[in-house]
């Protein structure tokens, strides 16, 4: 890390997602272990209730499903960045559980004494400009979605185009796709990386 570059520090202590969302637990559970900066612990008590942890370097996020009530969580963060916000992973799986789940709750963030809340209710998440405003956050799941669509989109364009240069022997034309491809296959693989 830079010196002199603002860290942050967060909380979040009150996650709570409806309990008929345990099938969406497991597909967090899924991501968590495709990811190789991720650590994910599984632990079942005697009573049943599943205990979740996520683990990264900059830190922690955990689930309690219990039948029959509310699926609580607690995120705990510390030493990013704002510009390695977004791209975290565990940020990433927080957010993206708060939407798959439609969980409720704050997260605090702490920068260089100053604090922001980020408010999430049933699955949305705002952002609390300090004066009682709230601005809602874009949904980065499906952003990256849709930027994959656009992009298989034009992948796959490109690829007929090709085809169809290389039956009718047009060579110049070939030379210039299969750039734009190997462009398009380097964007490809960053997205598949988030």
């Amino acid at each position: 890390m830079q010196p002199n570059v603002a860290t942050i520090r967060g909380v979040c202590d009150n996650f709570q997602a409806p309990q008929e969302r345990t099938d969406d637990v497991y597909r967090i559970v899924e991501e968590a272990k495709s990811r190789s900066e991720i650590t994910v612990e599984e632990k079942k008590t005697m009573q049943g209730t599943l205990l979740l942890g996520f683990y990264t370097e900059h830190g922690v996020f955990r689930l309690v499903v219990q039948a029959g009530l509310p699926i609580k969580g607690r995120l705990y963060i510390n030493g990013i960045t704002e510009e390695e916000m977004m791209s975290n992973p565990l940020i990433r799986l927080f957010y993206g559980s708060i939407y798959l789940m439609g969980a409720s709750g704050m997260l605090r963030l702490y920068e260089e004494g100053v604090s922001r809340d980020i408010h999430f209710r049933e699955g949305r998440i705002y952002e609390s400009n300090g004066l009682g405003e709230e601005k809602e956050l874009s949904n980065i799941l499906v952003d990256q979605y849709i930027d994959r669509q656009i992009l298989e989109g034009r992948i796959n364009y490109l690829l007929e185009k090709l085809n169809d240069c290389m039956i009718h022997n047009k060579e110049p034309h070939v030379h210039i796709i299969k750039q734009e491809l190997c462009l398009l296959t380097d964007q490809w693989n960053e997205l598949q990386n988030y």
